[in-house]
């Protein structure tokens, strides 16, 4: 791994910010279902006005060209054309930057590294953890480009993410898992989190509140907005039941999200944010849809275990093939 890193490089990184704000039970402000504020109650809603937890986010897509020799495998390739990336853009408008480690090109342009330094800072002193999905390649790749050479061994490295994280990380497939979902892709378990939190409205429960999230970055506000669902799963199109056999993707056989968990779930009357068909720049793959899709995972999963699965979850990563999780050291405290 640590070569195949070394020799690559990141394309672009999605960065999403979420804020809590706990509801103000003395001003009288409600959530208001005919505001679309996270385009997910449609206008039509008569259900009664509730206080909602809310959250705002904001959305950030580094665009990134590495200084020096690029390696670039044929399959990435095709899969980086296909999802609507510009090389075109990579490389008249990417931010240069040389990875901390590479001494052949020196450190000309650190804007990226300061960034990183500057974030990782504001964490640790707001006590803010990082969260990914399956997101040790993610995590390899962070550290390499931005923050430092990569150690030798693997406890090592374990050891320098949580000095340079000390707040700690959580894996929302790894949190998935903890919830039974019966699938950990990020597309699903996304759609997924939506819908049981769309089910809860104007039925809040202790420990299963509904939640908003106000997004101030435009490319999700547009693919926020929709109409109410009327079609079934027959007028679809799709003939699954709950027996079909999905194939290793979990989604080519409806080749949308949506529909398998139509099959699954019943039609939501709720429109969704997230198609699997969707190729422009604010969908599918794209480096900060995919961190906006973690992050409302993360606030789904928060609002929905307990404390003591939270703490179970804080610093274990999903490692695809084994049982047991990969685990961070915690942080001694400094008392």
């Amino acid at each position: 791994m640590k070569q195949t890193v070394e020799s690559a490089t990141i394309a672009s990184v999605g960065l999403s910010i979420f804020h809590a704000s706990v509801p103000d039970s003395t001003d009288g402000s409600v959530f208001s279902p005919n505001n679309d504020s996270d385009g997910c109650l449609p206008p039509s809603t008569t259900k009664e006005e509730i206080k909602p937890i809310k959250y705002t986010c904001d959305n950030y897509n580094l665009l990134t060209l590495k200084q020096g020799d690029i390696l670039i495998s044929t399959s990435v390739g095709q899969f980086l054309c296909q999802h609507e990336y510009s090389f075109d853009a990579m490389f008249t408008k990417g931010i240069p930057f040389t990875p901390p480690g590479d001494m052949k090109h020196g450190n000309s342009d650190k804007r990226l590294h300061n960034l990183w330094t500057k974030i990782m800072t504001a964490m640790d002193l707001h006590n803010i953890p990082l969260i990914l999905h399956n997101g040790l390649f993610d995590l390899v790749y962070l550290y390499h480009c931005f923050i430092g050479a990569l150690p030798d061994t693997l406890g090592r490295f374990l050891v320098q993410i949580t000095a340079n994280f000390p707040s700690g990380l959580y894996d929302t497939r790894f949190m998935a898992g903890k919830a039974d979902f019966d699938a950990t892709f990020l597309a699903y378990v996304f759609s997924k989190s939506d819908r049981l939190r769309q089910n809860r409205f104007g039925g809040n429960v202790d420990g299963e509140p509904y939640f908003v999230v106000d997004v101030n970055s435009p490319f999700i506000e547009k693919q926020l907005i929709g109409e109410k669902r009327k079609r079934s799963v027959e007028e679809e199109g799709a003939k699954l039941d709950t027996q079909i056999k999905y194939c290793i993707s979990y989604a080519t056989a409806a080749h949308d999200v949506q529909i398998i968990l139509d099959s699954k779930m019943g039609p939501s009357e709720y429109p969704q944010v997230y198609t699997s068909q969707r190729k422009d720049e604010d969908g599918a793959h794209a480096a900060h849809f995919d961190a906006y899709m973690t992050g409302f995972s993360f606030c789904y999963f928060q609002n929905t275990f307990n404390p003591i699965i939270m703490k179970s979850c804080l610093n274990r990563m999903t490692l695809s093939g084994f049982d047991v999780p990969l685990v961070f050291p915690v942080k001694k405290s400094k008392r």
